[in-house]
């Protein structure tokens, strides 16, 4: 089974789950992933210790050449340069330090990287057991001093034990229930995803693929799903010609990488929906996303753009952009279909395209968000 459909398939039972306890499975996972990072970093330390070397110069006392009273001839010390190990002793006595602290943190946490659906006790454990076997290849531990001038696993290893000690995670009480609310926005991404998938696979596709990528089939329709990367893998033609006297390599390293491209194939013609993900509420990073929708639903020709958001907190604008998201966000909060807040707002470009900011908020509850997407989602494909 690939990685998406395993998180379809947790997606399934999130509802059935304790969510009092999934603040402590993410911080886990955030732990575990800190202590894979200070893992990896121990091995590039103990590698730089003998694998690199420093030139050294060193000035002997001895002195060459005859010397008596009579011809008192200059004397000069003799000078020596020689390769020596890069030991790095401080380094690794700090990376000691950061090491023990990490393994402290995951030790810790390593309980709720038990609870179901998202298990990942095993290897957790397997990461804890290879920690204290590499910790015991360092010097005496001492408290770390970091500057920009550290090697990159050490710096690298220091971000990860910051992470591990303070990853924790919210829950927020709304009205007597108990939610789970995503603070990262990779996380917000893969909820947003596996809302697009649940709404093709009830329209009736056959999801199916690999990292990275994935297809829908249908009858004589088909569907390519691109993460992160520019579509233009998929026959999708961008507007960039050039970059000044750059090579082609450098002009396809400009284009946008939305983060999600959804190509629809069918004996007619070739359809580009494009998603883009923001987790903020803040109307000014809310209004770099609506133009950023913009550009690439030009920049790729796409037939509909998606601005995917979980709402405006601060109401109040810097600026005159600004107040017009906070106004168009007003508008497509208080519509109502059957009671219903609708959630969505389409803005129809001159050329038929579409922009269309979409609310999906990871504390509403599902019902909701699918139907939303849904609605969407099922005017287009």
């Amino acid at each position: 089974m690939d990685s998406f459909s395993k998180l379809s398939r947790i997606l399934d039972k999130v509802d059935a789950m304790n969510l009092d306890d999934a603040q402590q499975v993410i911080s886990a996972y955030l732990t575990y992933s800190a202590l894979r990072t200070v893992n990896r970093a121990i091995n590039s330390g103990l590698r730089d210790q003998w694998v690199r070397r420093e030139y050294l110069s060193e000035t002997g006392e001895d002195v060459s050449g005859i010397l008596d009273v009579s011809r008192s001839l200059t004397t000069l010390p003799f000078n020596v340069a020689y390769l020596q190990p890069n030991l790095r002793s401080k380094e690794l006595s700090f990376l000691a330090w950061i090491a023990r602290e990490t393994l402290r943190n995951a030790k810790d946490k390593l309980n709720y990287s038990a609870i179901e659906p998202f298990s990942f006790y095993h290897e957790m454990r397997r990461e804890i057991k290879k920690a204290y076997e590499r910790k015991k290849l360092l010097p005496e531990p001492s408290i770390p001093s970091i500057d920009e001038n550290s090697p990159d696993w050490l710096r690298n290893s220091y971000r990860a034990y910051l992470i591990s000690k303070r990853s924790k995670m919210g829950i927020k009480s709304r009205g007597g229930r108990k939610d789970v609310k995503i603070v990262i926005s990779k996380l917000y991404e893969l909820f947003v995803y596996m809302i697009v998938m649940k709404v093709l696979k009830e329209k009736g596709f056959t999801i199916k693929g690999k990292e990275g990528f994935m297809e829908g089939s249908l009858g004589n329709e088909l569907l390519h799903l691109a993460f992160n990367v520019d579509p233009t893998s998929y026959g999708i033609k961008d507007l960039i010609e050039s970059v000044d006297a750059m090579d082609e390599k450098f002009t396809k390293s400009v284009l946008g990488r939305p983060d999600l491209s959804i190509i629809k194939e069918s004996e007619r013609k070739r359809k580009l929906i494009i998603i883009e993900c923001k987790y903020s509420l803040s109307p000014t990073y809310i209004t770099e996303g609506r133009f950023k929708a913009m550009a690439y639903t030009y920049e790729f020709s796409s037939d509909a753009t998606l601005l995917v958001f979980p709402g405006l907190l601060n109401r109040k604008a810097k600026q005159g952009e600004e107040e017009s998201t906070i106004r168009i966000y007003e508008e497509m909060m208080k519509r109502k279909v059957n009671g219903q807040v609708v959630g969505w707002i389409d803005l129809k470009l001159r050329d038929g395209r579409k922009v269309y900011l979409v609310s999906i908020d990871p504390m509403e509850k599902m019902e909701e968000n699918f139907e939303r997407m849904k609605t969407v989602i099922s005017s287009l494909i």
